[in-house]
């Protein structure tokens, strides 16, 4: 009698423990998904076959652009929520198309600059250009009876230095009718101009004379780093190796690189150095 009685209490109190065990989990769950929720491997993760990849691609002459006619969701980094990210038919971030004339009654604005312009960690509602455009609204609202439309245009991309931001503007950036041009400076913004940090893209070089400044684009910085020099190409195929290989592994960060090259095509000697880049930097603000 006793056996079966401690064989009862025994299944009373795992079915109990089971119970419990369950709840924990149940409770300790619904906390991470609404205190800490995670970036799970579904269609928000980029690596994910339905997932939206890549926001950048290739560009023979910035090195790297947005890409185009996206429309998907990704995990914020810094709370794992997801949010919507969309690009028009040009890879500007936003679902509006613009024309290149401006509509009549219309103010437009022209963004220029790097990821503060680009929010690829933001939501679609709630980038610089939308909140811009919704200040501008709202205080023209108050002012005027007939308002004007407002057209705030972006032309961001991540990493971005001044020339790459100076040369989307020289391409594209001029085509379109405007009234306004603002260019959003960071401090990083020269010094991404000559080295390619966050980013395995080749960039614009600058070639400063005593008369001009000329651009070599990307596509020819990347084929001189390629077939002009051995060690470069060594080094850079090793680094693509890796890159590939912390992806698979799911630890892939940027790898953070100086290409010498960049640094070489400047042709700047140690005595002139200072003067070069001061010249670069009053040519660029003219």
């Amino acid at each position: 009698m006793q056996i079966v009685i401690k064989k009862k209490k025994i299944a009373k109190n795992s079915v109990l423990f089971c119970m419990t065990l369950v709840l924990c989990f149940m409770l300790l769950e619904t906390g991470f998904r609404i205190f800490a929720p995670q970036p799970l491997y579904d269609k928000c993760t980029p690596a994910h076959p339905q997932g939206i990849g890549r926001l950048s691609r290739s560009d023979n002459l910035l090195g790297h652009t947005t890409r185009p006619n996206l429309q998907g969701c990704l995990y914020q980094p810094d709370t794992n929520r997801k949010i919507t990210v969309t690009t028009n038919s040009k890879g500007q971030r936003t679902k509006q198309e613009y024309t290149y004339k401006k509509p009549q009654n219309t103010i437009r604005i022209l963004l220029f600059g790097d990821s503060f312009i680009l929010a690829d960690m933001l939501d679609d509602t709630q980038t610089f250009q939308v909140k811009l455009q919704e200040e501008i609204e709202k205080i023209l609202k108050q002012k005027y009876k007939n308002q004007p439309a407002i057209e705030v245009i972006p032309f961001g991309m991540g990493s971005y230095g001044t020339q790459q931001s100076y040369l989307t503007y020289f391409t594209e950036g001029k085509k379109y009718e405007f009234d306004v041009a603002l260019y959003l400076f960071y401090q990083n913004d020269v010094t991404d101009s000559f080295i390619s940090s966050e980013t395995n893209y080749p960039r614009p070089v600058m070639k400063v004379s005593e008369q001009k400044a000329e651009f070599a684009t990307a596509r020819q910085v990347f084929e001189g780093e390629k077939t002009n020099s051995h060690l470069l190409f060594f080094l850079m195929n090793r680094m693509f190796l890796l890159r590939d290989r912390r992806r698979i592994n799911g630890s892939f960060s940027p790898i953070r690189t100086c290409s010498a090259l960049q640094t070489a095509q400047l042709r700047i000697g140690n005595q002139q150095k200072k003067k070069k880049i001061l010249n670069l930097i009053d040519w660029y603000q003219k």
